[in-house]
C-alpha cells in the first residue's frame, strides 16, 4: 500500500516526509529502506509513451546513502518488495530494488551537494536503456532491456533512503532539456597514482575486492558490502579497532570473502608502500593466529556492464 498526495507515493506508515518536490527522512529506520515514487510529470516512461525522460536529484543530505531509478508504477513497494532499475547504495552498485546485480558502478550517494541525472530512453524495437550521471560525470549504461513489453507498467523515478538513515533529504526537477546521452557514456579508464597511501587499490588476493585508504586514515574494502577499519595515522599504520560493515545481503560466494576480509580488517598490523613497484602492503594477523601479507595495486576503473534483461525475472 501506498499514500499518495499531489507530488509522491510514499510507503503507508512509513518514515518520509514530503513537500513539493522535496523528499525527506528525519527519523531512523531499520531494517528495510523507505521508498517514495515521483509520479507528477505526465504519464511516465512506457512502450505506450516513449518519449525520453531526465530527472536531476540533488542530495541535501543522506546519511548511509541512498538507492536512485526507475520503477514500474505496479512494481512499486514497502521495503524490499519494492522492483525497480537502481542505482546507489553505500556501495554504489546496481540493484533491481531487492537483489545486487552488479558492484561498483559508481560512487556512493551519500554525500551533500550531490547531483545525479538519471535518464531513461526507448529506443528501436522497443528498447530500454538507462543512465546515470554523478556531479557531471556520465557513468555508462547501467540497464539494457531488450524489448519492453507493451503490457509493462509505466515506469516513474522512485528515490529509497536505506535502512539506518537517521536524517536525509533530496529534491528531484525533471530537466526540460535533456542532456545527449554522451554526456551519460563512462570516462576512459584511470589509475589512482600509486604515490601515496591514499587512494583505491586492487589485490589479486580479493580479486573482487576494491581497497580505498582515505586521508583520515580509514581502510574500506568493498566487496559486495564495504568493511572499514580505522587505521593509526602514525607508523605502523595498525588497526586501531573492530571492523564494521554496511549490511547489504550478498551472494553466498561473496559472503565467504567478506567474512575473511573482515577477520584481515580486524588484525592489520602495518600498511607500507613499496617503493620498488609501487604497491601497497598490508601485514595482518588473521583470527590472531595466522600471519599475512596483502599486496595491492592501484585499482583501474573499468566500466560496469549493463544489467540485461534476463536478469530481471520480475520484468518478464
Amino acid at each position: 500500500m501506498s499514500v499518495i498526495n499531489s507530488v509522491w507515493h510514499v510507503e503507508e506508515g512509513g518514515t518520509l516526509t514530503c513537500e513539493e518536490n522535496i523528499l525527506s527522512s528525519t527519523i531512523p529506520r531499520k531494517g528495510s529502506p523507505a521508498n517514495a515514487l515521483w509520479k507528477t510529470d505526465g504519464d511516465g516512461l512506457s512502450a505506450q509513451n516513449p518519449v525520453a525522460q531526465c530527472f536531476r536529484i540533488k542530495i541535501d543530505q543522506a546519511d548511509d546513502g541512498i538507492w536512485l531509478g526507475w520503477c514500474p508504477e505496479n512494481k512499486f513497494g514497502k521495503g524490499w518488495m519494492l522492483k525497480g532499475l537502481c542505482y546507489g547504495g553505500p556501495g554504489g552498485n546496481l540493484s533491481d530494488g531487492s537483489a545486487l546485480k552488479r558492484q561498483g558502478y559508481g560512487p556512493a550517494l551519500k554525500h551533500a551537494g550531490m547531483e545525479v541525472h538519471i535518464l531513461a530512453e526507448i529506443t528501436a524495437g522497443n528498447r530500454l536503456n538507462v543512465y546515470f550521471a554523478v556531479d557531471g560525470k556520465g557513468l555508462g549504461k547501467a540497464f539494457e532491456i531488450d524489448r519492453l513489453s507493451p503490457n509493462t507498467a509505466p515506469f516513474f523515478p522512485v528515490i529509497s533512503f536505506c535502512s539506518g538513515v537517521s536524517s536525509a533529504r533530496v529534491s528531484i526537477t525533471r530537466e526540460v532539456t535533456i542532456p545527449p546521452v554522451s554526456f551519460f557514456e563512462a570516462s576512459s579508464s584511470s589509475i589512482s597514482s600509486p604515490s601515496s597511501y591514499f587512494g583505491s587499490w586492487q589485490s589479486a588476493d580479493v580479486p573482487s575486492a576494491k581497497l580505498t585508504i582515505s586521508p583520515n586514515w580509514s581502510l574500506s574494502v568493498k566487496v559486495a558490502n564495504t568493511m572499514t577499519t580505522s587505521l593509526s595515522p602514525t607508523s605502523p599504520h595498525s588497526s586501531m579497532g573492530r571492523a564494521v560493515s554496511t549490511r547489504m545481503m550478498a551472494p553466498p560466494h561473496l559472503q565467504e570473502v567478506e567474512d575473511r576480509v573482515c577477520a584481515m580488517l580486524d588484525g592489520v598490523r602495518n600498511v607500507s608502500l613499496d617503493d620498488g613497484n609501487g604497491e601497497l602492503v598490508i601485514e595482518y594477523v588473521f583470527n590472531d593466529n595466522e600471519p599475512g601479507i596483502l599486496r595491492a595495486q592501484p585499482f583501474v576503473e573499468t566500466t560496469v556492464s549493463p544489467v540485461k534483461q534476463n536478469e530481471l525475472q520480475w520484468l518478464g
